[in-house]
């Protein structure tokens, strides 16, 4: 066994004073590593500034880092935004991920400046607000009357005034004997940490087995989406769009973490070409 390709994928969100919240997003990868910082107003989320900073890319020998400033204030880094930030970001896909990575961070660390948001007033609003917009987006808002541990009470601590959000997502593939790959994926993150085997056979890399559990997660119900990893075994990578991979380990009975980990881990398959 070989390690053939790795990523590393950190997320961090501050709380630098009263009217900034900043996240970062470090993507570094066998083939390249960039940085975007995107710095927010709390109150509304809008953006104030975005920049990326690169510092490897495939083919080029860089003397200095090239840095950009994107062109996204105004822009709110929320729900609702893909739109606007797609028609602002038109060409570069590799960028646009980050950036919508960055703006995910920023979602998740919304629970600890809600009321600023005006929301809600309480953790228990926060939670019904989540509820409401969230509904049927995964198996943990489609099966609310279900669930024991509403989400707020996973936060720990409840109040976080400068540190409030990390994530960190490792995806390694490793080249096996007879034309065979296997991919470890995790993520951990402030609520949540789970992690996925994937094994694959021939150049359109058919999968022969999956495996994946969670370690830490909002509720128990949210384990049961564990199984719908299996449902995959037999597709091949190479050959199903991210669309379709989503759909199958996500959707309203799956799980939304699951199915971005299975989608970036099939792309990142996919530039070992490259080298």
């Amino acid at each position: 066994m070989r390690l053939i390709f790795s990523r590393w994928l950190q997320q961090t969100v501050t709380r630098e004073n009263q009217d900034n919240v900043t996240a970062v997003s470090t993507q570094i990868d066998t083939l390249s590593e960039r940085q975007v910082v995107i710095k927010a107003n709390p109150s509304d989320l809008k953006i104030k500034e975005a920049n990326i900073e690169t510092l490897r890319i495939p083919g080029q020998s860089l003397e200095r880092p090239l840095n950009h400033i994107l062109p996204l204030t105004g822009i709110p880094a929320y729900f609702g935004s893909g739109k606007a930030l797609i028609k602002a970001l038109p060409d570069d896909q590799v960028i646009l991920d980050l950036v919508l990575e960055t703006v995910t961070a920023l979602i998740q660390a919304e629970t600890s400046f809600y009321q600023e948001r005006n929301v809600a007033v309480t953790h228990e609003d926060y939670d019904r607000y989540w509820e409401d917009i969230y509904q049927n987006a995964c198996h943990y808002y489609s099966n609310l009357p279900r669930v024991t541990h509403r989400f707020m009470e996973n936060i720990q601590p409840q109040h976080r005034d400068n540190h409030l959000f990390s994530r960190q997502r490792l995806i390694a593939v490793y080249q096996l004997e007879n034309n065979r790959h296997r991919l470890n994926i995790n993520l951990i993150d402030s609520f949540h940490e789970m992690g996925i085997i994937v094994e694959t056979t021939g150049s359109n890399h058919l999968i022969t087995g999956i495996w994946g559990n969670f370690l830490r997660c909002p509720d128990k119900i949210c384990r049961e989406t564990e199984q719908k990893l299996q449902q995959i075994t037999g597709l091949s990578l190479s050959a199903t769009s991210a669309k379709d991979i989503s759909k199958f380990i996500g959707g309203n009975n799956g799980c939304t973490h699951l199915g971005q980990m299975m989608v970036e881990a099939t792309n990142c398959l996919k530039l070992i070409q490259f080298y």
